[in-house]
């Protein structure tokens, strides 16, 4: 019996395995661009799989090279920005401040029952043993924090070093095979129909007219890397 023609659609184990030993992989520009948000010890990891696994099979098209090549600059610091900037500046800070609330807390406990005189009073003892783990804790948390963002400075003098000795870019054209280049004229075909597409809102890429940011045929990038596949 034929198998129905829906099934084609439904991924099982025995496909998976044909899919990772003979397709293709086709990788759009978000996904490139995705690598420099990973670690230089994954990428690298990531790049040796490639290579023992994939190698032959990596193809790009035209398009997405060349969005790739339009954003790997700006992209190449968002990291530092939205990943490592906010350790520092946010939840490190949080940290030291959790540690100085508990510190004032206990002190304003220790001056509210320590006279003599007044009621309630309560002995020191333990609140001075407890104060005396709080200091050497502090000092503790203060080795933590040097040693977090001298991780982190490491970091990102590694991710300011990228532009000049980019792993990414090398891996890009070690690895992928780049379909041919479409001339202008053939891009603006595209984006005739892209304008009736998107009119009437028919994927792929009629999300991308919201983009701002994008002009000219820059709007039309998904519909014309959808094309050149």
């Amino acid at each position: 019996m034929e198998e129905p023609t829906y099934n084609i659609y439904s991924l099982n184990k025995e496909r998976e395995k044909i899919i990772w030993k003979e397709a293709v992989i086709v990788f759009d520009s978000s996904a490139l661009l995705d690598f420099y948000f990973l670690p230089k010890n994954t990428r690298k990891k990531v790049f040796k799989f490639f290579r023992k696994k994939l190698q032959e099979r990596l193809w790009i098209p035209s398009h997405v090279k060349f969005e790739y090549n339009k954003n790997r600059e700006k992209i190449i610091r968002k990291p530092i920005v939205e990943n490592y900037k906010p350790l520092k500046d946010v939840n490190l800070k949080r940290v030291k401040k959790s540690i100085n609330d508990i510190e004032n807390n206990i002190n304003d406990l220790k001056n509210k029952t320590k006279k003599e005189d007044k009621h309630p009073h309560l002995t020191q003892t333990e609140i001075e043993s407890f104060l005396l783990k709080i200091d050497s804790f502090k000092k503790e948390s203060e080795t933590f924090e040097e040693a977090i963002v001298k991780k982190i400075i490491s970091v990102e003098k590694d991710i300011d070093l990228l532009p000049s000795n980019d792993d990414v870019q090398n891996a890009i054209k070690e690895l992928f095979k780049v379909g041919r280049y479409y001339s202008f004229a053939e891009i603006l075909e595209i984006t005739k129909e892209g304008k009736h597409r998107y009119e009437f809102s028919i994927p792929p890429g009629y999300e991308d007219v919201k983009d701002k940011e994008k002009i000219g045929t820059q709007i039309f990038g998904d519909l014309i890397i959808e094309v050149l596949i």
